[in-house]
């Protein structure tokens, strides 16, 4: 009878020791990939509905002002969602309605003076406006697509994933470097109030004036503080034929190479369309 009585206080006592164990990792347990969480900037803005999903989860989260951004991190906007991030160093990236981005290397340290981004846009609109932070010792920042590598070290640009064949590259203020994610070797230097055109395997097209209506195709979907056209240099601003000579051939010059670079992705387009009705 003692000894019946000994081994069921024995089991009790096991039991609430294993009780207590349990509880105490409930409590003090951090969850996995929680600590190893680096935070790149903050949701400044938005509006309407987007969402983030953070590395290792699979469950996204509604994204609200002030809501913090992680490497890695991947942000999805809806039609008629909007959000502007504003990185540690003070860069702005802008996510246009209907895009999705992946914040997938992001380094800053100003201790060492060194600053090192690389976002991947999946699909749809994002804006840049990169800082140039001077006197850094390296200030590597790229946006990458499906076809095209755009590298920066201080500008404000403007990259569209319009297909998983076609980018647009739009230069707003100073210039950027564009090439093929396959072939590194053939760049263009984008600069303010150009845009170059990243089809699939193929060298960027040269770059060629934005007309006023493709300014609007481009920032459309943008928060309203993000889609004001920018300010160009009064030599690329479109002159009248009183204030200059030669613009009709300046003109007609600029059309052929639209008219060429739309005919170029109309057809890519036409063909990746047949192919995925194949």
């Amino acid at each position: 009878m003692f000894r019946a009585a000994y081994v069921k206080r024995g089991s009790r006592w096991a039991f609430l020791l294993v009780l207590i164990g349990l509880l105490s990792f409930g409590v003090g347990a951090t969850p996995a990939g929680a600590d190893s969480k680096v935070k790149v900037g903050t949701v400044q803005d938005l509006a309407g509905h987007a969402t983030v999903t953070h590395q290792g989860e699979t469950k996204s989260a509604v994204i609200r002002k002030d809501l913090p951004i992680y490497q890695n991190d991947e942000i999805k906007t809806m039609p008629g969602g909007m959000v502007r991030i504003l990185l540690l160093d003070e860069s702005v990236i802008s996510v246009a309605s209907g895009s999705k981005l992946v914040i997938s290397e992001y380094v800053f340290d100003p201790n060492k003076k060194e600053r090192r981004g690389l976002l991947k846009v999946v699909w749809g609109k994002v804006k840049c406006v990169v800082n140039d932070l001077a006197g850094y010792r390296s200030k590597k920042f790229s946006v990458s697509t499906e076809t095209a590598v755009i590298g920066v070290r201080g500008t404000e640009f403007l990259v569209w994933a319009k297909a998983k064949s076609l980018t647009k590259v739009a230069g707003l203020k100073n210039e950027v470097e564009v090439f093929n994610v396959a072939d590194q070797s053939q760049k263009v230097i984008v600069q303010a109030g150009k845009m170059t055109d990243v089809l699939m395997a193929k060298p960027p097209t040269p770059p060629i004036d934005i007309p006023p209506e493709m300014f609007k195709s481009l920032l459309d979907g943008l928060l309203p503080q993000d889609a004001v056209p920018p300010e160009l240099p009064k030599t690329q601003a479109p002159s009248t034929p009183e204030a200059s000579t030669g613009s009709t051939e300046s003109a007609a010059s600029t059309a052929a190479k639209t008219a060429a670079a739309a005919a170029s992705t109309a057809k890519e387009l036409a063909s990746e369309a047949a192919g995925k009705a194949a």
